[in-house]
């Protein structure tokens, strides 16, 4: 059942909408928002006695539950670290500005829900949705706040029907006799940076105008300080971001941001209002010290834990131990000796001394002057250099206990049958490096048939494992695709594409991540060619030649689209619109296609 949050529709009629699919300005944007109103002054309480109220926050973690080697410090170090915090201070309040519940296949395979459960046991207070965040659409986002024990917060996202909001455009928070409001926004970019069927019953409004009237309701209300929960970033390329929030609507304190994957070490002031963003995937954890005083005035201090700090630091040290060593000391054998009752005095087994002197043959004949060797243990002290952990924090139980349920239960999903396949689907690293494979022809095609676009182009690095000829199980194909890369697909010239082909078989016949896997199109190169000067010709499937300049739409994976690889042609370009991981694409293809491509098609040639 949709929730809906009434809202009037006389300011209705003033909000600007933003056009789903332009990344630029407009004039008729331009005349709609010249009738926003400006907001009017905004009146806040005044507390009876100083008070200290700390925000930590998180933003763009993506599904990053656990700690990885490119990934953030994981959920559990997070929530021992805002607990530590919360010792020493009962007003802590935990916030999101979303790009949380999606990005990882163990996201995925639940599709958000298990983000949600271990959200649910960090007490979160409220989150913005971030675009990503519509990836299992709409009706899943709503279906997902149902089991949250915190808000979903977006004062600009408004059902097509009626005009109501999708969720609540603030909150609240009364805590140690303060009352904090908290607003959300979402970012406009949400109409083409998730598939667009995901968001088709609602529109993403002016986030200015929307921001002014939740401040100016709050006001009314009675508020002694208001953060704004922003997906909106701070990108120039953005035409909505925080800054411009920031500048144009009175009254914000504090804008906990997210989008840009920005990582501001100490906020960014923009007038009265700090703006905070820890960058991605819980990289760092933010906090913000806040002072409201009695006399009206506020501050606030802001900072990052990083990873580092979270998960401490190693470093070697030579330290002092104790040894227990075996020494052979020298002993001269006295007339009446026997070699039992130098055992016994000794305390050393008869058997260690005979193993150490080769020339007693039996015990009963020793003699004396003779001399003997016995195995002494001893404790020495000795230097060695230990490499130690240094600081950090430990894991929430709770957390890990939670995490490690899930992945049981996941274990069922992927266990899942989702096709069939009558032969190999070859993804061995030897070969999606260094040539084309049918795998690679499936997963381009798929992402073709998803996105729509005129092309497609993804890094055989992507593809990790081969399918076996039999059914294909779910976690088969996260096997092929373990990353939770996600589709994009960008504007660009033919020119862009024939640099990013050359980039891809720069290293041909030898192996590398970058070697292009397409669909769309037929390549054909001449290895003998200096690098970058090797692609002979390019043909679109409809038999034209590929034009250097003319513009095409190319579905890609987001590591390349922001020049992983060395894709530098591809940085930088428009964004056409945003869609679900690579494996999700492949999984549901199968799903509904079958396998469709069972042998390399000469998309990708040597003409030698």
């Amino acid at each position: 059942m949709l929730k809906k949050y009434s809202k009037s529709l006389s300011v209705l009629a003033l909000v600007a909408v933003l056009a789903a699919c332009s990344q630029t300005e407009s004039a008729n944007q331009t005349k709609q928002e010249a009738k926003v109103p400006s907001a009017t002054k905004v009146e806040k309480l005044q507390v009876n006695e100083d008070k200290h109220l700390v925000i930590m926050h998180l933003n763009d973690t993506h599904g990053r539950v656990e700690e990885g080697k490119y990934d953030g410090m994981g959920y559990a170090r997070v929530k021992t670290l805002v607990d530590n915090v919360r010792k020493n201070n009962d007003n802590v309040l935990l916030l999101d500005a979303g790009d949380t519940i999606h990005g990882t296949v163990f996201a995925a395979l639940s599709r958000g829900e298990s983000i949600v459960e271990i959200m649910n046991t960090m007490d979160y207070v409220a989150m913005a949705p971030g675009n990503h965040d519509f990836n299992y659409g709409l009706d899943r986002l709503e279906e997902l706040e149902d089991k949250m024990n915190f808000e979903v917060l977006a004062s600009n996202v408004e059902y097509k029907e009626d005009g109501n909001t999708a969720f609540k455009p603030y909150i609240i928070k009364e805590i140690d006799g303060m009352k904090i409001g908290i607003l959300g926004v979402s970012t406009p970019e949400t109409a083409y940076k998730t598939s667009p069927a995901n968001v088709e019953a609602v529109t993403f409004t002016n986030p200015i105008a929307t921001a002014k009237k939740a401040v100016e309701d709050m006001s009314k209300e009675g508020v002694n300080y208001i953060v704004a929960v922003s997906h909106l970033g701070v990108d120039e390329d953005s035409y909505y971001t925080s800054i411009r929030l920031a500048e144009e609507v009175q009254g914000i304190d504090l804008i906990v941001d997210g989008h840009s994957h920005t990582t501001l070490k100490n906020g960014l002031q923009i007038g009265d209002t700090l703006i905070v963003q820890t960058g991605f995937y819980d990289k760092n954890l933010g906090k913000v010290d806040i002072s409201i005083n009695k006399d009206g005035s506020t501050n606030a201090t802001a900072s990052l834990i990083s990873k580092e700090e979270a998960m401490g630091r190693t470093e070697e040290v030579e330290v002092e131990k104790e040894v227990v060593v075996t020494v052979n000391d020298d002993y001269s054998i006295k007339a009446g000796d026997t070699l039992s009752e130098i055992s016994f005095s000794h305390k050393i087994p008869q058997g260690t001394i005979m193993a150490a002197n080769d020339q007693i043959v039996n015990p009963d004949l020793i003699y004396a002057e003779d001399n003997l060797v016995l195995p002494t243990e001893r404790t020495e002290v000795v230097k060695e250099v230990e490499t130690r952990v240094v600081g950090g924090v430990a894991k929430d139980q709770t957390v890990m206990d939670t995490i490690n349920r899930i992945k049981i239960e996941n274990e069922k999903i992927t266990s899942v049958v989702v096709g069939h396949t009558d032969v190999t689907l070859d993804g061995e690293r030897g070969q999606v490096r260094a040539g084309e494979t049918n795998l690679g022809n499936l997963l381009t095609t798929a992402m073709l048939d998803k996105t729509g676009a005129d092309l497609a182009l993804t890094n055989g690095g992507g593809i990790r494992a081969s399918i076996k000829e039999g059914d294909i199980k779910k976690g088969d194909v996260i096997s092929v695709l373990p990353f939770g890369n996600y589709v994009v697909v960008i504007e660009v010239t033919g020119q862009d594409i024939i640099d990013a082909l050359e980039n891809g078989i720069q290293s041909y016949p030898n192996a590398r991540g970058a070697f292009p896997h397409v669909d769309g199109m037929k390549v054909k190169f001449d290895p003998i060619q200096e690098a970058f000067s090797r692609v002979v010709e390019v043909t679109l499937d409809n038999g034209e030649k590929l034009d250097p300049a003319k513009t095409y739409s190319l579905a890609t994976n987001d590591f390349m689209a922001v020049g992983g690889d060395q894709y530098e042609s591809l940085k930088g370009k428009k964004t056409l619109g945003e869609y679900e991981s690579l494996e999700e694409i492949l999984s549901d293809y199968i799903s509904k296609n079958g396998v469709t491509i069972t042998t390399a098609e000469g998309r990708v040639s040597s003409i030698r």
